[in-house]
């Protein structure tokens, strides 16, 4: 048992060393220069090694899908299980996707030009766990309009939609942008607060601002 956990731990720890190499080789040179080589010479070990654990470019782009996918769903996941109000946690449901995204630009690029920008585009396993989020958020959501603190004239769904196309209008935004403080960041947090507290598109009936909660009405 322990020579197997052994071999499953350095398995587990040279996958991880070729990703990283990865994202830093593909980053640089683009998804379309970049060379199962490449990636083996950045990660310092033969060109052969590699294929042991990726048989493609394409498995490589999807092994690092996979583990952002894990990380930030874990930050989310932690946020559901928060003991606050639902507003509150739709706030910073809102801040860690953004601030995730603005700080993983380079991420952000090579997923898009390995054919990976949409939810649809994701392998099964990160494609499935993302899907069970967006129902325990519209879920969310719903309790939220319940206790009055988000806007009810329209359909939970229509909100969260809402807060999707704004995040990937922004995902492209930094796909497409360099280095740098991105205050289009913050435009999008905030457009994405003032529309659950009833902006953009009339003020909604019933909805009870919460004293300092972020983007509630003054």
């Amino acid at each position: 048992m322990r020579s197997v956990t052994f071999r499953k731990q350095r398995h587990d720890a040279t996958a991880r060393i070729l990703l990283d190499a990865a994202e830093a080789v593909l980053a640089e040179k683009g998804v379309g220069s970049t060379t199962m080589r490449d990636i083996a010479a950045k990660a310092g070990c033969a060109a052969g090694t590699i294929y042991l654990y990726f048989k493609t470019k394409q498995e490589v782009i999807d092994a690092i899908a996979t583990h952002h996918s894990g990380i930030l769903l874990g930050e989310l996941d932690g946020v559901l299980a928060l003991a606050a109000a639902p507003l509150e946690k739709l706030h910073r449901i809102t801040d860690a996707l953004v601030d995730y995204f603005s700080q993983r630009r380079s991420v952000l690029r090579i997923l898009s030009a390995g054919g990976l920008a949409t939810l649809e585009s994701l392998p099964p396993a990160p494609r499935k766990a993302w899907e069970e989020f967006l129902g325990k958020e519209l879920e969310l959501i719903r309790r939220a309009q319940a206790g009055g603190t988000v806007r009810n004239d329209c359909p939970a769904e229509m909100i969260q939609q809402f807060m999707y196309i704004v995040i990937i209008g922004l995902r492209e935004n930094l796909t497409r942008g360099g280095g740098g403080k991105t205050p289009a960041a913050d435009v999008d947090r905030k457009k994405i607060w003032e529309f659950l507290n009833g902006g953009i598109g009339g003020v909604a009936k019933g909805v009870v601002p919460q004293k300092g909660a972020r983007g509630a009405k003054k």
